[in-house]
């Protein structure tokens, strides 16, 4: 494995610790049924400095292409 293999998987590991507060805050605030669009319309409510700093390390990482972009990107703009 590469280095900046090692390093896109240290940063997917500490934003997946940083995101699951948010992402459980996020779930306690849903009805009892909700749709995944009405949940990332939420989550994208409560935590724009998260969506951000998502955007930015997307971009980042993209440039190294450890990621692809999907064919939609509408995901997350």
């Amino acid at each position: 494995m590469g280095k900046v293999m090692r390093q896109y998987n240290e940063f997917y590991i500490k934003l997946q610790k940083e995101f699951k507060p948010a992402h459980n805050m996020t779930i306690e605030t849903m009805p009892a049924k909700f749709s995944n669009k009405y949940y990332v319309e939420k989550f994208i409510y409560m935590f724009p400095d998260k969506i951000s700093r998502l955007r930015i390390e997307r971009n980042y990482w993209y440039s190294k292409r450890i990621i692809r972009l999907p064919a939609k990107q509408n995901m997350i703009q």
